[in-house]
């Protein structure tokens, strides 16, 4: 699907609380528009945060579709517009929600970008301790529930063993009791 993205989205508003970006140039919208169509196919987010039907400033009553706030913020993380971002979440955005979806997108993707260290050290130079910080409690999280995952794992084959079943009540495979 074809959206519109960048500093065009972040002027458009979303269903997110984030402000964004009010003194973009009306040429933006008119003659350099183009230059903010992406395909959502080729990109590592695909169609997350891309709202439907959205009428744009200066283009009538044509639909667009348009990334959220914090899906055009990573659009142009992935894109390594980092001069561009730089300073820009606290104008734009400032949104802690926003903020949270920002990080989750790039965080749980981040096996599909081929940069991602450098992204890493982009998010970390913006974001400081907040970007450490959800780095840090995700990896726990996740940490936490593999071994809960392997855990019940061990518990299901002891069961398995002791009483030749499958079932969580104890009973055996053939589901009766021998008595």
């Amino acid at each position: 699907m074809k959206y519109l993205t960048g500093i065009v989205a972040l002027s458009v508003a979303c269903d997110l609380d984030s402000c964004g970006l009010w003194q973009t140039p009306r040429e933006e919208f008119t003659t350099n528009l183009d230059s903010y169509v992406r395909e959502s196919e080729s990109s590592i987010l695909g169609t997350l945060g891309i709202e439907k039907d959205k009428i744009i400033p200066y283009n009538g009553n044509t639909l667009y579709n348009v990334a959220n706030h914090a899906r055009a913020y990573c659009d142009l993380v992935a894109e390594k517009r980092y001069k561009a971002l730089d300073g820009l979440f606290f104008d734009a955005i400032q949104d802690t929600k926003t903020r949270m979806l920002i990080f989750e997108y790039i965080f749980k993707n981040r096996t599909k970008f081929k940069n991602y260290k450098e992204i890493n050290r982009f998010m970390h130079s913006e974001f400081g301790n907040a970007w450490d910080s959800y780095v840090s409690s995700y990896s726990s999280i996740q940490k936490t529930k593999n071994a809960i995952a392997k855990k019940k794992e061990e518990i299901d084959n002891a069961r398995r063993e002791l009483y030749g079943t499958d079932g969580e009540d104890g009973q055996g495979i053939e589901g009766g009791d021998e008595s």
